[in-house]
């Protein structure tokens, strides 16, 4: 096993996340198309394109932090995501327009 790949823990989930945040800032799926044989090789050297009309630089700079290909320098928990600045300043219920942005994302993701 290569060094910077990881057998699944939580560090999986955290690129996970990472890969659903892309999907909503760019509204459309980062892998579609790919045959899954091909994905394996194709994460190690992609380079997450985020449409970065529609989010901050702060929520850019997070979401290339949970993709980082070598897990180890990825988040450790979702506590030390939470603890990340962009963070901080979240409100705990989303407004409408928020709500709303993401149903439209959501409601447009080709399957």
């Amino acid at each position: 096993m290569k060094d910077n790949v990881e057998p699944y823990g939580i560090r999986s989930d955290i690129w996970a996340l990472g890969i659903s945040l892309v999907e909503i800032a760019n509204g459309k799926q980062p892998f579609l198309g790919i045959q899954i044989f091909d994905l394996a090789d194709l994460i190690q050297t992609w380079i997450p394109n985020i449409d970065d009309k529609l989010i901050s630089f702060a929520l850019k700079e997070l979401i290339l932090y949970l993709l980082k290909t070598d897990y180890r320098l990825r988040p450790m928990s979702y506590d030390e995501i939470l603890g990340i600045p962009i963070l901080q300043s979240v409100h705990a219920i989303p407004s409408n327009v928020e709500m709303n942005y993401i149903t439209h994302i959501i409601n447009n993701i080709v399957p």
